[in-house]
């Protein structure tokens, strides 16, 4: 009978708990919930541990067992990044930084929970900054996003990315540090 087992072990200063659907990982300041397909199995080992497998209700079913093999085996390894990520946002966070590159693009926080963009349009962008998210405005061009979930963090910066996307052009629009464009030319008559 064929069962993959991967193990991970738990940084120091980290608890987790297993609930009905999900794993909550949590430190003194900061906790994450990490969902858990019915179709897996955590366990955890006394040696500060956790061991990912298939459930046995899962192994234990014959018809077609094959190509559901195949359909979940890569979806246990994405488990283990996705609990991975969690212990790396409890213990350290994630970060990123967008530049405003344009003439007269500016950001600035209203508070701690409302971000002022002007992006050249006649009014200025306001965005609501969900829970979880901390941004800070060192200068007029640069935001500063810090958070403890990796996935609120990138849906967040594609939402801000969506009002002045990067212009492949001219190379103006929000545009994230990590990001590399390509600038294109234009054509010649």
């Amino acid at each position: 009978m064929f069962s993959k087992v991967e193990k991970i072990t738990i940084p120091r200063g980290i608890e987790v708990t297993m609930l009905k659907t999900c794993l909550k990982v949590n430190n003194l300041r900061v906790q994450s919930f990490v969902d858990v397909d019915p179709f897996f199995q955590v366990n955890l080992e006394e040696n500060e541990s956790l061991s990912l497998s298939f459930s046995t209700e899962f192994l234990n079913f014959r018809q077609g067992r094959k190509r559901k093999l195949r359909r979940y085996m890569p979806l246990l390894t994405t488990l283990r990044k996705n609990i991975e990520q969690a212990f790396f946002g409890v213990s350290v966070g994630f970060t990123k930084q967008l530049d405003l590159v344009g003439v007269g693009y500016k950001a600035d926080l209203l508070n701690s929970s409302v971000l002022v963009l002007k992006l050249g349009y006649s009014h200025e962008v306001i965005i609501k900054i969900p829970q979880g998210i901390e941004a800070f405005c060192p200068r007029d061009t640069l935001i500063v996003l810090k958070s403890h979930s990796k996935e609120t963090l990138g849906s967040f910066v594609s939402k801000i990315q969506k009002f002045k996307a990067p212009d492949a052009y001219k190379n103006k629009g929000l545009i994230s540090r990590d990001q590399i464009l390509y600038k294109k030319k234009f054509k010649k008559k």
